[in-house]
């Protein structure tokens, strides 16, 4: 009688399915929209990932460098396919969250960099009640969402152990590799020209920074796959020959800000091992404050706006960087110009900013024609070029506060981390505040922790920190116990 039962269960999900494939093809040719002949499959691939959503998270990590922006005629943009993973991700899991909120780790929640996070999510929501566009900022929130969730959360179950990390890594290296190799093919054809570069990573990335950043954040993690894998000399020799290959990819994305992240995130590996990060955020920290009072005292920075018929884009890369001593390059000044804007827009609203998500529909009217570039009527809606002047610009004093804040506690954990542990955690632990680094360097010039391909590894650090800092607190307490 059992297996008749099941068979007849089975027959009715079958029958169930079937009817939901006809209708969707019948609506489908009916409606003219072929995308609802995929619904069946969407439904199937959900089912399939709520059995086991840890296999959702590791796709997530394959698709990432492919990922192409799509825009809808109305003006709404996505990243397929992520996005879609990354909504759906957050879906489930705060289904699993729910029905597991009793067997959840408190420390999960309590630990300060969960709880900063927490209070940022938390002044986001109430910046936007003020926003200039509430729509905007309301759907800045989601997409905030379906980063923190996939990228922050679920790594807590999904990246427990040190196999599971590996595997991750092994996951990421193999899916950015093919995207680099991809790369190059386009890019071969053209002597690996400056001005091709954009050209030969379309459509996976953007640009050549979007590129360059993805480059960029993996070099940590293919440190600690190299260090840590008992490999034959082979293998081994394929891995060094993949980690120069990433080194001279940036090189030949010709993107400054990646480049200078990379070798100054070197850099600050030795700065952590002799302790020496907090005292060098102190001085960059004073240095800031001092540049800025400067440039505002009596409008001193009305002596650098740029001489608009020279400041043009270039086609050589050599050319690239002698303008931009000079102040003569476009990109550089074209952020001058919406810099200058931001800092009228702060003057306007310091307290809440102007909403999430609401810059570049709200900073036209504060800017000064006088640093206008060929760009400035910015086709590509992108913002002002530097995260921690954008948050100010769009969450207010508080915000960069609270933003600035999660970043000091997560560099100088992460440094107390490495003299913490030792053999694999260490090395972890290192490669994710060095990543950490690299990104806020690489944001002092670019706005991309919301980009999908940088964005989601700044969650990724905030993660592995946390995720020690928590074994940490743990062990001590039961060394304090057995003590007692």
């Amino acid at each position: 009688m059992r297996v008749d039962y099941v068979h007849h269960g089975e027959g009715i999900w079958f029958h169930a399915f079937s009817a939901l494939v006809l209708l969707c093809i019948f609506l489908a040719i009916y409606l003219e929209l072929l995308f609802i002949g995929l619904l069946p499959l969407a439904v199937l691939f959900t089912i399939v990932a709520c059995q086991d959503l840890s296999k959702l998270f590791y796709l997530l990590f394959a698709v990432l460098p492919f990922t192409v922006e799509y825009n809808f005629p109305n003006g709404l943009g996505i990243d397929i396919p992520a996005e879609p993973l990354m909504m759906l991700i957050a879906a489930l899991s705060v289904g699993m969250i729910v029905v597991r909120a009793h067997s959840i780790p408190s420390r999960y929640v309590l630990n300060p960099i969960s709880l900063l996070l927490l209070l940022h999510l938390i002044w986001i929501v109430f910046a936007s009640i003020y926003s200039h566009d509430v729509i905007r900022s309301a759907k800045f929130i989601l997409a905030k969402l379906w980063f923190i969730i996939p990228f922050y959360a679920l790594p807590f179950w999904f990246l427990k152990s040190e196999k599971q990390i590996l595997s991750w890594i092994k996951v990421l290296l193999i899916s950015v590799t093919t995207a680099c190799i991809y790369v190059w093919i386009n890019h071969a054809p053209s002597g690996f020209s400056f001005q091709e570069i954009n050209h030969a990573a379309h459509p996976i990335f953007r640009n050549h920074v979007n590129y360059a950043g993805m480059l960029l954040v993996t070099i940590p993690f293919f440190w600690v796959y190299l260090s840590t894998k008992s490999l034959s000399k082979l293998a081994k020799l394929c891995l060094y020959a993949l980690g120069l290959c990433l080194v001279i990819s940036i090189v030949f994305s010709y993107t400054r800000a990646a480049m200078i992240s990379l070798l100054l995130g070197v850099a600050s590996s030795i700065v952590i091992h002799y302790k020496l990060l907090r005292p060098l955020l102190i001085v960059g920290m004073i240095g800031t404050v001092v540049v800025v009072c400067s440039l505002i005292q009596d409008n001193q920075f009305i002596n650098y706006a740029p001489d608009y018929e020279r400041t043009i884009s270039h086609q050589r890369f050599d050319n690239l960087i002698e303008a931009t001593a000079k102040g003569e390059d476009i990109s550089t000044m074209e952020r001058a110009y919406r810099w200058v804007a931001g800092g009228y827009m702060v003057q306007d609203r310091p307290l809440t900013g102007f909403g999430p998500g609401t810059f570049y529909t709200a900073y036209e009217a504060y800017t000064l024609s006088i640093f206008s570039t060929y760009v400035s009527h910015n086709p590509d809606q992108s913002t002002i070029h530097n995260y921690f002047f954008l948050i100010l610009v769009e969450q207010g004093v508080f915000g960069l506060i609270i933003f600035v804040c999660l970043c000091l506690y997560a560099l100088t954990r992460g440094e107390a981390l490495y003299h913490y542990y030792y053999g694999f955690k260490r090395r972890l632990v290192l490669a994710a505040t060095v990543l950490l680094i690299m990104i806020l360097l690489m944001n002092l010039i670019n706005d991309m922790v919301e980009s999908l391909k940088v964005g989601s590894f700044f969650f990724i650090s905030l993660f592995i920190i946390a995720k020690y800092d928590m074994e940490m607190r743990e062990e001590k307490r039961t060394l304090s116990a057995e003590y007692q």
